[in-house]
C-alpha cells in the first residue's frame, strides 16, 4: 500500500486493492493525497512442519491462481492510523503445494516511509525499511526518518500480521529476494531482503493480513500509528515544515505446486512429467504408489525386477547375486569363451579352479584361463 498524507491533517481517501491508485483531493488547505494498497504473495511451501528447504517455482505476483487474490478493506492511508489497515484474501485450499505471502520482491516502489517528502519523493536509504524480527504470526521491518523542522530522527517500523493457520518461514531461498526498492545489510538488492514469507495452511481458503506503520523519537522505543506520532491540525504536529509522508508496503504471492520437480511441502515425491506413469513410483498428486507395483523390468538373465516400496521412488537397478550361473555348459576338457557365462563379468580365478582335482589340470587351467576368458577375469 501507498500513501503520501499531509502532515497537518489526516485525510481519508479511497482505496483500492493491488496497485489501484485512487488520487484524492483534499479541501482547500489541503495537498493532494495518492493512496495504492498492492498486496501480493511468495510463492513457494507447509503443512504441519516445513520442508527442509522453501522452493519456490511461482511468484511474486498479485494472482498467483486458484481463485486466491487480496482486496484492501480499509479506507487509504489506514495502515498509519491505530489499528492500521486489513487485507482480506481468499481461494481454494490446497491449490498449491505451497502458497506464501510477503514482501514483493521485484516491486516497483521503495518499500518504507518518508516522514519529509516534499514534491512526491520517495524513501531512500535508512528510510526505506530493513528485516528486524519474526513472531510466531508477524513480520517486522524497521527503518529511520527525519521530520522538516523536529529535533530528534524518528524510528520508523511495519508490521505484518497474519491470521489463520499457518507459519512465518524463512531461509536462503527467502534472504536470496533481493531488489533495488528493498533495503539489505549492504543497501538496497543486497541480503537479507525480503527475509521471511507467511506460508499459508494447505486448508486454508481465507486469511487476513494487518499491515500496522508506526514511528518513535530515535531509540525511544515509544511506538505510535505514524499518523498518531505526527499529530494533526499546525498547533500539534511535529515540525514546521509542509511536508508529506510517503510510504509503501506491497505484498504478494509466492508458489510452488506438485510436478516442479522440487519435493517440497506435504509432498512425498516429485518427478515432474514422469508423475503419475505407469512405472513410476510417485503418482499425479505427488504421494508414492502402492507396494508391489512394477517400476522397472528385467533386462536380462542378469537383470532384476524393481517394484515400487510404497514409501520411494523407484529402487536402484540391481542384478542378481554375484558369481550366479546363467547360462551352463562348462566342460573341463574344453575351454572357450562360450563354454561359461557368469552375471558378474570378473571372478576370481580360484573360483574356477575348484571343479578340477588333478594337479597337472589345474596348472593347465592357470595358464590357459587368462588367455581364454580374459573378460572374467581379475
Amino acid at each position: 500500500m501507498t500513501t503520501a498524507r499531509p502532515q497537518r491533517r489526516i485525510w481519508a481517501g479511497q482505496i483500492r486493492a493491488f496497485r489501484a491508485t485512487a488520487p484524492v483531493r483534499a479541501g482547500r488547505r489541503g495537498a493532494a493525497l495518492a493512496s495504492r494498497v498492492t498486496p501480493a504473495v511468495v510463492a513457494l511451501l507447509i503443512a504441519a512442519s516445513p520442508a527442509s528447504a522453501i522452493v519456490q517455482t511461482g511468484g511474486p505476483t498479485y494472482s498467483p491462481g486458484g481463485g486466491w487474490s487480496c482486496t484492501v478493506m480499509s479506507g487509504a492511508g489506514a495502515e498509519k492510523q491505530a489499528g492500521g489497515a486489513n487485507l482480506s484474501c481468499s481461494g481454494t485450499a490446497g491449490a498449491f503445494t505451497n502458497l506464501y505471502l510477503g514482501i514483493k520482491r521485484d516491486t516497483t516502489v521503495p518499500f518504507g516511509i518518508k516522514m519529509n517528502s516534499s514534491g512526491g519523493s520517495e524513501p531512500t536509504g535508512n528510510e526505506m525499511f530493513i528485516w528486524s524480527a519474526d513472531g510466531a504470526t508477524t513480520i517486522r521491518y524497521t527503518g529511520q526518518s527525519s521530520i522538516t523542522g523536529y529535533g530528534p530522527l524518528v524510528d520508523t517500523r511495519v508490521t505484518l500480521t497474519f491470521s489463520g493457520t499457518g507459519a512465518v518461514v524463512s531461509d536462503a531461498t527467502t534472504q536470496a529476494l533481493t531488489s533495488l526498492n528493498i533495503r539489505g545489510l549492504a543497501g538496497p538488492n543486497t541480503a537479507q531482503g525480503v527475509r521471511s514469507l507467511w506460508r499459508i495452511g494447505s486448508a486454508v481458503s481465507g486469511l487476513t493480513v494487518n499491515v500496522l506503520i508506526e514511528a518513535s523519537d530515535a531509540g525511544s522505543g515509544v511506538w505510535s500509528p505514524a499518523d498518531v506520532y505526527l499529530g494533526i491540525g499546525s498547533t500539534h504536529r511535529k515540525g514546521t515544515g509542509t511536508d508529506v509522508t510517503q510510504s509503501h508496503v506491497d505484498l504478494a504471492f509466492y508458489t510452488s505446486s506438485c510436478g516442479d520437480s522440487q519435493v517440497d511441502g506435504t509432498e512425498q515425491c516429485d518427478l515432474g512429467g514422469s508423475n503419475g506413469a505407469a512405472t513410476s513410483c510417485c503418482l499425479a498428486n505427488c504421494t508414492f504408489r502402492g507396494g508391489g507395483n512394477v517400476c522397472r523390468s528385467a533386462a536380462g538373465a542378469c537383470d532384476l525386477v524393481e517394484n515400487c516400496t510404497g514409501s520411494a521412488n523407484c529402487p536402484a537397478d540391481a542384478k542378481v547375486a554375484s558369481g550366479t550361473v546363467c547360462r551352463s555348459g562348462f566342460r573341463r576338457e574344453i575351454l572357450s569363451q562360450d563354454s561359461l557365462r557368469f552375471c558378474r563379468p570378473r571372478l576370481q580365478l580360484h573360483s574356477l579352479l575348484q571343479p578340477a582335482r588333478s594337479p597337472r589340470l589345474v596348472q593347465a587351467l592357470t595358464i590357459a584361463l587368462p588367455k581364454v576368458l580374459p573378460i572374467y577375469l581379475n
